[in-house]
């Protein structure tokens, strides 16, 4: 399953109120012999008293024993690393997703595109709903991992103060479940918007990212499901290049002259999207003086032209081909060479199949750091191909004002108009 080997995890999270906790649900573990020592995920983040934790680990031992005896009759796969834990087989997560459904927990699944969305709303909407009325309210959830155990998460609104607290139920070798991580940090905004969307802003970062969550304080998760036709658009046009390191969708350009689109910062975004496979930098010649890796023409091109109309040539001009090496220059995406953008996610919102063959999407690109659905609008056309592929063809900003649209420059330097020739120079 491509979900889990993108995001290392198979999502399932289960939203409840407080008061659907109280399933007369005894766990068969005795939480004082489950607990493990902490491990911090999230930067700065505080130790729950005894009292909370304790809730938290109950909690995480009950849900544990709705699905245990299938975790331990399920199909697992040796992990090739002595120290890494045997994954659960596709198959059996999705019996286990089943269940929960089964026994009424709501459930979220990852779209692909780095969101996640909410199966059943209706836990939500009635959190949403006392929260609103600035009553108290509790929202869990529970997001399976590929290793068969889950991710345990409680958003809750108490006196006007917002928190989120979060713990990690695993089971060790001889079939126990162990929670950990307990941890809580403050949550200085949320919102829930008209496209239904909640998103929300935590006191603290995230060190390593799990589940649904991303790096950094901004979160967002999805309420209202995106329609699968347009989810599998995003998927196969727009969420494989995104909007980071590169201007492929965040600037105005158009065949057959392609405008100011820059094609060296896409090499790593289309090696992937066309082969599987990631660009490897140690494979190639690196230059010090400039920074830059060198990719032989044949390969850069083999990459690249596939996914335009536009032949070799043309290829070399635009693309600051090096005639003495025979190679393009290339540079990996890191803090020094690009510009610090907040982070956002595609919601192609319409679709529009042309005359002349090719498919216009129109896509609002979410920013949970802004706190908006749609931070701008494009319209990305793309032109499918007989034998399954395709090519892109142009993108137009058609909403949004001018300030929001993420700062691009090229990270080959050479390549930079005279504003940002200097750009963190001296960073490196």
């Amino acid at each position: 399953m491509k979900k889990l080997k993108i995001l290392s995890i198979f999502l399932c999270i289960v939203f409840l109120l407080s008061g659907c906790s109280a399933q007369n649900i005894t766990p068969q573990y005795n939480p004082s012999e489950t607990r493990s020592s902490p491990d911090f995920r999230l930067l700065g983040a505080e130790k729950l008293d005894d009292e909370t934790s304790g809730k938290i680990e109950k909690r995480c031992l009950e849900i544990a024993d709705l699905y245990q005896s299938q975790y331990h009759t399920a199909k697992k796969k040796k992990p090739e690393l002595r120290y890494e834990q045997s994954s659960v087989s596709d198959t059996d997560l999705e019996k286990i997703k089943a269940t929960l459904l089964e026994k009424g927990i709501s459930v979220i699944d990852a779209n692909g595109d780095e969101t996640s969305t909410l199966l059943n709303p209706e836990p939500f909407s009635d959190f949403w709903n006392n929260v609103s009325a600035q009553q108290d309210a509790e929202l869990e959830a529970i997001a399976l991992s590929e290793y068969g155990g889950f991710y345990y998460y409680l958003f809750s609104y108490h006196s006007g103060k917002r928190y989120f607290a979060y713990a990690n139920l695993e089971w060790d070798t001889a079939g126990r479940p162990k929670v950990k991580d307990f941890q809580k940090t403050s949550i200085d905004s949320w919102l829930y918007t008209e496209n239904g969307n909640f998103m929300y802003t935590r006191t603290t970062g995230c060190a390593a990212p799990h589940v649904f969550e991303k790096m950094g304080r901004c979160q967002l998760l999805r309420i209202e499901p995106v329609p699968d036709a347009l989810l599998q658009y995003s998927l196969a046009y727009i969420a494989p290049v995104g909007y980071k390191g590169n201007n492929l969708l965040i600037s105005d350009w158009s065949e057959p002259d392609f405008g100011s689109l820059n094609f060296n910062d896409l090499l790593e975004y289309l090696k992937k999207l066309g082969t599987g496979s990631y660009l490897s930098p140690k494979d190639y010649p690196f230059d010090e003086q400039s920074d830059n890796f060198y990719i032989p023409s044949s390969e850069f091109e083999a990459v690249i032209l596939p996914f335009f109309n536009m032949t070799a040539p043309q290829l070399k001009k635009v693309a600051a081909c090096d005639e003495d090496r025979n190679a393009y220059p290339w540079q990996e995406y890191k803090g020094t060479n690009t510009y610090p953008n907040p982070t956002l996610y595609p919601n192609v919102i319409a679709s529009q199949k042309n005359s002349d063959g090719t498919l216009t999407l129109t896509v609002d690109a979410i920013c949970p750091e802004k706190e908006t659905d749609a931070l701008f609008t494009h319209k990305l056309t793309v032109r499918p191909l007989e034998d399954g592929g395709f090519q892109y063809v142009s993108n137009a900003i058609t909403a949004g004002n001018e300030e929001d649209i993420p700062v691009y420059f090229p990270r080959v330097r050479e390549q930079r108009d005279e504003g940002f020739a200097d750009y963190w120079q001296h960073a490196r």
